[in-house]
């Protein structure tokens, strides 16, 4: 073929290929609407419109999510995805909680039936175990976390056990001079026991012309203001917990793993 020729057959067939590729990514077939789960029927009826929920799609979510959850994504209430579920007969209905009982004599008693897991009936020494052993996988759980972490054990304990299981540090620390002002180990996490301990330093220090609490705001007279200087507290708990407490923990632990303290 002449040059001229030749290149002319070349940049065709490049462009050949490349519609080719573009027709063979693209589909001639509309795109395919969103597939909507819910549905606002007018009943004509007062009050709010009734949602409807595809039975198709409200069966298999069912099977991965409960009500709860399934509410937030299909933007309803969670008592709808509930009632929907029993219409569509994809749930079995609960007796009713309470249950009205008319005696001969004309009084009438009530009954009182939960459906939620009963507390677990352990002693405070196996709660004990329990949280020591998850706080020895991980230190820096608080009461929540740790909460959790007893029901994947399969365990439901109140939160009280479990504050009473557990020991709180309170501290105050001066901004300038760095000097701890009052530190406690307590078992409980309540506001009037962090008062108690701060009455406890203004007594021996003195009230101070400014404080920094959480979440982190400086206090002056009846003014508040943002404020980023935590960095002398966090250090402190740094100090605390890796250092000065960590010590104290392992010693009360072998204490209480080899000579029975309790």
């Amino acid at each position: 073929f002449p040059p001229d020729h030749y290149r002319n057959l070349e940049d065709s067939l490049t462009v050949f290929l490349t519609e080719l590729d573009e027709a063979y990514n693209t589909s001639n077939a509309p795109p395919d609407d969103r597939i909507s789960a819910t549905e606002i029927v007018h009943t004509g009826h007062v009050g709010r419109p009734r949602i409807e929920i595809d039975k198709n799609i409200l069966e298999y979510a069912l099977q991965f999510s409960g009500p709860a959850r399934l509410g937030k994504q299909l933007g309803c209430c969670s008592r709808t995805v509930r009632r929907r579920a029993l219409e569509h007969e994809l749930c079995d209905p609960q007796p009713p909680v309470r249950t009205t009982v008319t005696h001969d004599d004309g009084s009438v008693t009530f009954t009182y039936t939960s459906y939620t897991a009963p507390m677990s009936t352990i002693t405070d020494q196996e709660l004990d175990d329990l949280v020591s052993d998850i706080l020895q996988q991980f230190p820096a759980y608080g009461r929540r976390r740790i909460k959790a972490a007893l029901a994947f054990k399969m365990y439901k304990v109140p939160d009280t056990r479990i504050r009473e299981s557990t020991l709180v540090i309170h501290c105050f620390i001066d901004g300038y001079s760095r000097l701890v002002l009052g530190i406690r180990v307590n078992t409980d996490n309540e506001s009037t026991t962090v008062l108690r301990l701060f009455r406890d330093c203004v007594r021996l220090h003195g009230l101070p012309s400014r404080y920094i609490s959480s979440p982190f705001a400086i206090h002056i007279s009846n003014r508040v203001f943002r404020s980023v200087h935590n960095t002398r507290i966090e250090r402190l708990w740094f100090d605390v917990t890796k250092d000065f407490g960590g010590g104290w923990k392992r010693f009360a632990r072998d204490l209480q793993d080899n000579e029975g303290f309790d």
